[in-house]
């Protein structure tokens, strides 16, 4: 008899430490999402990300519909040559 109350605890706090873990993930989803999204930032209370690199400023840029498609690509290619000028790649010596 003993044996099955113990059991039953047990069970029972597994139950209870399961609903506690649930909870905490979902509130960690829900956060997540609402930091990426611009558009849920204001209604939730959580600022939205600002970008970090140039790249990123142009894909949200891209995303919002601020710039096309080739203006991203444009964007893209200058940066791209202004990396190359900063941090020009130098080809190790031949055999």
């Amino acid at each position: 008899m003993n044996a099955l109350m113990v059991l039953f605890f047990v069970l029972v706090g597994l139950r209870l430490l399961g609903v506690i873990l649930q909870l905490s993930l979902r509130r960690g989803v829900v956060r997540r999402s609402a930091a990426s999204d611009p558009c849920l930032g204001p209604v939730l209370g959580v600022p939205p990300e600002l970008p970090q690199t140039p790249e990123d400023t142009l894909y949200t840029q891209l995303r919002s519909g601020l710039i096309s498609q080739s203006q991203y690509r444009a964007g893209m290619a200058r940066l791209a040559r202004l990396d190359d000028r900063s941090h020009p790649v130098e080809l190790p010596p031949g055999p």
